[in-house]
């Protein structure tokens, strides 16, 4: 279960880091709205205005990695179940093998 909690911990992480990366990227490079909503989900709430970075460190970056935190939960699930999957022994057959 250390892996669920893992992952979903990796991807809130990158997410916190998207939404500084954004505020810190330069105004040259032009970032379409629709990218920008796709890799930052909480821009959304700054449609009309320019966020600060208070605002962005305490705000849009602990929603953005909670969107992201929960996006990971069920790749660390399926990494999980795999995991625990490949783990398990082959079942013993018990009273009717031979006995050498």
């Amino acid at each position: 279960m250390r892996v669920i909690l893992k992952t979903s911990l990796a991807f809130a992480a990158v997410g916190y880091l998207v939404a500084l990366g954004l505020y810190f990227a330069p105004l040259r490079w032009h970032i379409p709205g629709a990218i920008l909503y796709a890799i930052c989900p909480a821009a959304y709430l700054t449609i009309t205005v320019d966020p600060s970075f208070r605002s962005v460190t305490l705000i849009l970056g602990p929603i953005n990695a909670s969107v992201y935190g929960v996006a990971g939960l069920p790749l660390g699930l399926i990494l999980w179940f795999v995991n625990r999957l490949l783990k398990r022994e082959p079942r013993q057959h018990s009273g009717t093998g031979l006995v050498r």
